[in-house]
């Protein structure tokens, strides 16, 4: 990007303090990662306020800073470099953001969902990097904050920027769809998450669907054809769109296929769902002359992605680190690969659970079914942590399982030693604020 201060002024409605021709050709909201010709977008958050850096960011090259109204900054000598006041500086970066991407020739892919959206964009964007130059979304950035800042980072060269919208109350994947307005947009699935803002399934999937509201004229929406909730709130709108069929996805644990104009497919990716990631991804591919074959070759090389279904094998023991986050459908489909490999391999099957959150007034019901499920399926050992899992952990009286409970992280992990034994395979899941990354860090250490 190259704009100079007076340009961003204007088209976020601006006061400009210090020089206008201050030219940023970047953008950053990180002091730690400011550097030279940056423009400084302060973010007041819950526990740190950005605002109280704009002399670091100077200090270290940064040209503009975009601040809000009601943040008091004190800095001197501002002859060669800008700073900009607005009402809310996410929603300037939101403006700038739209702006930058009506000028620029890439083309946009959009992906929401209630599930697999990162695993989705992954597999995209490494089939799409076989033909065309790509950029991908930094990190999981697809709220009002990553999602302009992740559009703002993208190369003026790109061909195609493979974008994530994510949501947890009502709006919010329209509006961010306004900002990146897609020429595709795919909706991988619609299943009862983030229940505490959006309701139920009903507010789930309109939601959702809010990402036609910025499709770009004949952009194209791809949907889940097995989502029938889904379709018939699209067709009760009068909105368009093609499909791709969940049903042609092959599992077989570790890794699958999936069957496409009469062929088949492999994909190195364990269980169901990544199965079914990939099949809205090759639907993307298509609609970007990536023929089969092509698709096909780039799956060879495809990388797993951190934290989600991904299968890590120690000397004694594996883990299928699926502990980025969790709701009931993807507690589903996680129990689904250990049961299905536990089985395979005749090895012991361990649950390290953390809970499902943002599920509001449906949490304790949900919970108390996930018990249900793990007691219909062949998992011998439940290690469950946190207030709503003790849920989960009643469900399970009378069944025969061997469960243990913990109500915090730190004395699960201290205590995992006593559970666990060589030959285990180990799922770890739970949603992100459980922070079960620190379990399998201390299976690594007792195993590796």
């Amino acid at each position: 990007m190259n704009y100079n201060a007076k340009q961003i002024a204007i088209l976020i409605s601006a006061k400009i303090l210090g020089n206008q021709d201050a030219v940023a050709n970047d953008v950053c909201m990180d002091s730690r990662e400011a550097k030279p010709g940056d423009c400084f977008f302060a973010i007041k958050g819950e526990n740190i306020n950005s605002h109280d850096y704009i002399t670091n960011v100077f200090d270290v090259g940064a040209t503009i800073a975009i601040v809000s109204q009601g943040c008091p900054i004190s800095v001197k000598h501002l002859s060669e470099k800008a700073i900009l006041r607005v009402p809310d500086t996410i929603e300037a970066m939101g403006i700038l953001a739209n702006h930058y991407r009506l000028n620029n020739s890439f083309k946009v892919v959009a992906i929401t969902g209630s599930l697999g959206k990162t695993t989705t964009r992954n597999i995209i964007y490494h089939a799409l990097s076989s033909k065309y130059k790509c950029y991908q979304a930094m990190k999981n950035y697809n709220n009002d904050i990553g999602l302009p800042f992740s559009l703002l980072k993208c190369p003026e060269d790109a061909e195609i920027a493979v974008l994530e919208l994510g949501t947890n109350s009502p709006g919010e994947i329209e509006y961010l769809s306004s900002i990146a307005m897609p020429d595709i947009a795919v909706i991988t699935n619609t299943q009862a998450v983030h229940l505490e803002g959006l309701g139920d399934i009903d507010g789930v999937v309109a939601e959702k669907a809010g990402i036609a509201k910025g499709i770009l004229p004949n952009g194209i929406l791809i949907i889940n054809s097995q989502m029938q909730l889904l379709k018939k709130h699209l067709d009760s709108i009068g909105q368009d769109y093609i499909t791709f069929d969940e049903t042609a996805a092959h599992s077989n644990g570790a890794d699958g296929y999936i069957k496409v104009e009469g062929e088949k497919i492999a994909i190195p990716l364990p269980g169901l769902a990544n199965l079914k990631n990939a099949l809205a991804a090759h639907k993307v591919c298509q609609q970007l002359d990536i023929t089969s074959q092509q698709f096909a070759q780039a799956m060879q090389t495809i990388p797993a992605v951190d934290m989600r279904m991904q299968i890590e094998q120690l000397k004694n023991v594996t883990i299928i680190n699926d502990c980025y986050n969790a709701s009931p459908e993807s507690m589903k489909n996680a129990i689904g690969l250990l049961c299905e490999l536990s089985t395979q391999q005749n090895r012991r099957s361990v649950f390290i659970c953390g809970p499902m959150l943002e599920l509001g007034t449906h949490s304790k019901q949900l919970h108390n079914q996930l018990g249900k499920q793990i007691a219909e399926n062949n998992i011998k050992l439940l290690i469950a942590v946190g207030d709503e899992t003790g849920e989960t952990v009643n469900a399970l009286d009378n069944c025969g399982r061997e469960t243990a409970y913990y109500k915090k992280i730190e004395l699960m992990t201290n205590q995992l030693h006593k559970h666990l034994r060589n030959d285990d395979i180990i799922l770890v899941k739970g949603s992100r604020g459980a922070k079960l990354e620190t379990a399998v860090s201390k299976i690594k250490e007792l195993f590796s």
